[in-house]
């Protein structure tokens, strides 16, 4: 999948290793994911959460106060990241 908005990232706390471990394999997922439709997004990642339509939302390092979201378009192969969420 092509990851677009990882800008958006910058946010975060790279400091925390965990989290910048977690990120990094996460981006190399998306990245490299060849999803085909929400059965395979769900079989990458169990604890994806789907919102609105095209939106989902990963729990960073399985927490729930700290989020990624995205919207992603199975038949582009495209997934953007529309915002970190801090709860």
């Amino acid at each position: 999948m092509r990851l677009l908005g990882k800008s958006r990232l910058n946010v975060l706390d790279y400091t925390d290793k965990d989290t910048n471990v977690w990120i990094s394999a996460w981006v190399a997922e998306l990245s490299n994911a060849d999803w085909k439709d929400e059965e395979s997004l769900l079989g990458a990642f169990p604890r994806v959460m789907r919102s609105d339509g095209v939106f989902y939302t990963f729990p960073i390092c399985g927490k729930d106060s700290l989020l990624i979201k995205i919207a992603v378009y199975f038949n582009r192969s495209t997934a953007v990241i529309t915002e970190v969420v801090y709860k």
